[in-house]
């Protein structure tokens, strides 16, 4: 009785440090996964938006580039200043913090876009980007400039399809 009050778990006893000892394990290794799919989805998505890969490793500024593939034009600086300004005053007030969540998911959802994504898809890229953001890195999908966007959404869904598949073409062959 001893050895189970002072916590021995050699005594044959139930010792509940063994599990906590489990379970701290087990979230760190979930942890460190899913921290090496986010930055390896990042690193393959700047790959197919032009950008070195490797600039998804520096803190910040991968969030800005991510912006920029995103959004496509001057308003990603914009959005970009917005959600670090909002990231910062949930400090003070956590009322930012539901406008930082409004623009993030929005940014996720825009990133769906730029891939030629259908919208049910950007919707869930948006609500569970851990899972969606490794699909986008690696399907054959490929990035949309703005330009290109604005061209298959004046056609009909076959010519779209047409002009999607000669874009592949093309950038494959390049």
């Amino acid at each position: 009785m001893l050895a189970y009050m002072l916590g021995n778990s050699n005594s044959g006893f139930y010792n509940y440090n063994d599990n906590l000892f489990v379970i701290l394990w087990f979230v760190i290794v979930l942890v460190l996964y899913f921290i090496i799919v986010k930055y390896t989805s990042m690193w393959f998505i700047f790959g197919k938006a032009g950008e070195k890969g490797w600039k998804a490793l520096i803190p910040l500024y991968n969030i800005y580039l991510l912006y920029k593939i995103s959004f496509q034009g001057k308003e990603n600086l914009h959005y970009f200043i917005e959600y670090m300004l909002f990231s910062v005053l949930t400090i003070i007030l956590p009322t930012f913090l539901i406008l930082s969540l409004i623009i993030k998911l929005t940014q996720y959802y825009k990133l769906g876009k730029t891939f030629g994504k259908k919208t049910w898809f950007c919707i869930c890229t948006a609500l569970v980007p851990i899972i969606f953001m490794p699909i986008i890195a690696f399907d054959s999908s490929n990035y949309l400039d703005k330009e290109f966007a604005e061209l298959l959404k004046n056609c009909s869904p076959e010519k779209q399809k047409l002009i999607y598949n000669i874009a592949k073409t093309i950038a494959e062959n390049e």
